[in-house]
């Protein structure tokens, strides 16, 4: 028996699955950069808070080691304010752990330049026998200021931006303005479109070169 050729009416049309399954993907990539991104900000926020811990840590280790307290019980003392890596060590003394590898294993761990300093200073303090407080009022000293000043560039930063941004919305503003005030726009006609194409170059420009100048201080 001949079968007969299905009418073209009839015929499976080509489904929409391949652009569902693109479209699916575009948005996992969004999300997904949008997380790294999101996540980023969210462990550089928490390197920097673990950073202005630091001087504490060290005021307290200075002050614990003056008044005759082992290095052992200055730092079970100081992980009272909360430091991660600090507590680590704290549970590793209470343990039994000798302090030698304790703060070996802080010094592997340390998220952070400052961080690596001071562990550094108690390692060589507590080898070389030394005024091991003095070394670490230094350092903590050293690292206080570092912070500081770090913490008056992103402040210079943000106002850098805002300034910019700043710059960079007033023609818009200004022409906005001036058309709802007058009651009709401003800038009319051929000659007036091309003053509004090269202001909204120049502008557009300028936000680029700014944007430029702020990344490399970053």
């Amino acid at each position: 028996m001949t079968r007969r050729p299905l009418p073209a009416q009839d015929l499976a049309r080509p489904s929409n699955a391949g652009a569902l399954v693109g479209l699916l993907e575009t948005a996992d990539r969004s999300i997904a950069t949008h997380l790294d991104r999101h996540l980023g900000r969210f462990d550089v926020r928490r390197e920097r808070r673990s950073q202005q811990e630091l001087p504490e840590i060290a005021m307290r280790l200075g002050r614990s080691l003056r008044a005759g307290s082992p290095l052992e019980q200055a730092l079970i003392e100081a992980a009272d304010i909360g430091h991660p890596s600090l507590l680590r060590v704290r549970e590793q003394l209470i343990a039994g752990r000798p302090i030698g590898d304790a703060v070996d294993d802080w010094a592997k761990t340390a998220a952070s330049e400052p961080e690596r300093l001071l562990v550094a200073a108690l390692s060589l303090g507590r080898e070389s026998g030394g005024n091991l407080a003095s070394a670490i009022d230094l350092v903590g000293g050293g690292i206080r200021d570092d912070l500081q000043l770090d913490a008056r560039r992103r402040t210079l930063l943000t106002q850098s931006r805002l300034s910019a941004g700043l710059l960079v919305a007033l023609p818009i503003v200004f022409a906005t303005l001036a058309s709802v005030l007058q009651g009709r726009v401003i800038y009319q006609g051929l000659g007036g479109l091309i003053l509004l194409m090269v202001g909204g170059g120049l502008d557009l420009l300028g936000l680029a070169w700014i944007r430029r100048l702020l990344r490399g201080l970053t």
